[in-house]
């Protein structure tokens, strides 16, 4: 609670004392304080401290030293947890030239790659990428996720981070995270268990972003800068045959995946996301909305030389004013722009299907149907059927043709995958708007991401 109101340079409130709270929160959130007290702008910070009652110095029973034992390095040393680095428009020559010793130090590192802003930041970090020689880990939303052309990409790293085998036998010594937060889950939980000695964050804002508290430096510096100054300084510094496993790893998830998704006719969201990134056309925009979308597209995506522009909002990670701003994405391109957005946004969003008229261009709206809120079938309340239905599930019993109809849209409910391949072409060459829904069972997509995700990373 930010009590100072905007007086504040900066705030946080701490959770209350627990053992269940790691450790490294209260360091990296004290670190951020300090940062963005001495900060370009600086100024006052606010962190709030939260405790139970009583508050006298009562023994509480608790193991203190197995809870600290995480955080020992930093118990034993004279430095920050994590170290801001909020430097000047350019790195200087003594951060290159320690990431460029760090790189050397750690030939098993990885290359994580968050959302970018613009092709020049994509440029260099596709740069960086190869002169590493670390495998590159790209998220849907940095842009290079889906290009076929980036020499160490590695773009089924969420079903390979979900493989226990596979990454035990991988374990990570350095990660270099380049851009905003990453879509999967997995690579943060992976993390989080690592707890790996050198974790380096390097974006453009100052904002934290860093929910697994496992950051050792933090930069805010130009990500295309930070990229092109280390590249000049290294090469080939990684483990070629740790590199060759991730890839080698990466093409057979990513064989398996078109061998089981081309098997028969039937039409799901994976499927969907994965016949999207295939037959989208060259410098086409994508836009993907929260909740499955961008996950599918990100797990199931099929990388191909001539990629798409991909756009996302993960900021809160909600429903509302997706259909507008992917029509302001649309204007902007001016190209067609494929949306491919679940029902619950759709429907939080119907009056701005009127903006869609607006358009010249094609505008392509891939409506994932599964009746509710299909994400949430995978989080643990879903084995709680008394409550799920009604507060998490919420289904609505409703398809959208009308909404369509309303705005004079064109509309189209393909049965099966030729049908949806055929749709959507007809849909990327007309002007203006087009909705395709897809209609889905949540039950049976649960249990489907489950047996391809199976199915992905056997014999690895």
């Amino acid at each position: 609670m930010k009590f100072f109101g905007a007086y504040a340079e900066w705030s946080a409130s701490l959770p209350c004392p627990s053992l269940e709270v790691d450790p490294a929160v209260v360091l990296t959130t004290v670190d951020q304080a300090v940062s963005c007290c001495g900060g370009p702008s600086g100024g006052a910070v606010h962190v709030n401290c939260m405790f139970r009652e009583p508050l006298a110095p009562t023994a509480q029973g608790g193991d203190f030293e197995t809870y600290l034992e995480p955080v020992r390095a930093w118990r034993e040393g004279d430095g920050a947890y994590s170290r801001y680095d909020s430097a000047p428009a350019r790195p200087g020559p003594e951060v290159l030239a320690e990431m460029a010793d760090l790189a050397a130090r750690r030939p098993r590192g990885i290359l994580v790659v968050g959302r970018l802003a613009d092709a020049e930041a994509r440029a260099a970090v596709a740069d960086l990428a190869d002169a590493l020689g670390w495998p590159f880990l790209p998220d849907v939303t940095s842009g290079l996720r889906l290009d076929s052309r980036q020499g160490t990409s590695v773009p089924y790293q969420d079903i390979l981070l979900g493989s226990k085998e596979f990454m035990q036998r991988h374990p990570i010594e350095a990660v270099i995270h380049v851009g905003g937060r990453f879509t999967s889950r997995r690579l943060p939980d992976h993390l989080e268990a690592l707890r790996p000695r050198d974790y380096v964050v390097v974006d453009e804002h100052r904002d934290r972003q860093d929910p697994i508290h496992r950051a050792t430096r933090r930069f805010q510096l130009s990500v295309a800068d930070f990229c092109r100054g280390l590249t000049a300084l290294i090469r080939d510094v990684g483990d070629a045959d740790w590199l060759a496993d991730w890839q080698r790893a990466s093409e057979h998830v990513g064989g398996l995946l078109a061998a089981s998704l081309s098997a028969d006719q039937s039409l799901s969201e994976p499927k969907a996301a994965w016949l999207v990134s295939r037959h989208i056309g060259e410098a086409e925009g994508l836009y993907l909305a929260s909740s499955m979308p961008v996950r599918d597209v990100d797990t199931f995506g099929c990388p191909r030389p001539e990629p798409a522009v991909v756009a996302a909002n993960r900021g809160a990670s909600g429903v509302d004013g997706t259909i507008a701003t992917a029509t302001g994405f649309a204007r902007g391109l001016g190209k067609c722009v494929t949306l491919m957005i679940g029902d619950q946004a759709f429907l939080h969003d119907l009056n701005s299907l009127r903006l869609t008229r607006t358009l010249d261009t094609p505008f392509v709206i891939v409506v994932l149907n599964n009746d509710g809120g299909g994400i949430f079938s995978f989080l643990p309340i879903a084995g709680f059927s008394d409550v799920f239905e009604r507060y998490f599930g919420v289904p609505h019993g409703m398809t959208f043709e009308h909404a369509a109809a309303l705005f004079d849209l064109n509309y189209t409910r393909p049965s099966s995958a030729d049908e949806f391949v055929d749709a959507y072409e007809q849909a990327r060459r007309r002007s203006g708007a087009t909705v395709i829904e897809v209609q889905t069972a949540r039950q049976d997509n649960y249990e489907l991401h489950l047996s391809l995700r199976k199915e992905a990373v056997e014999g690895l």
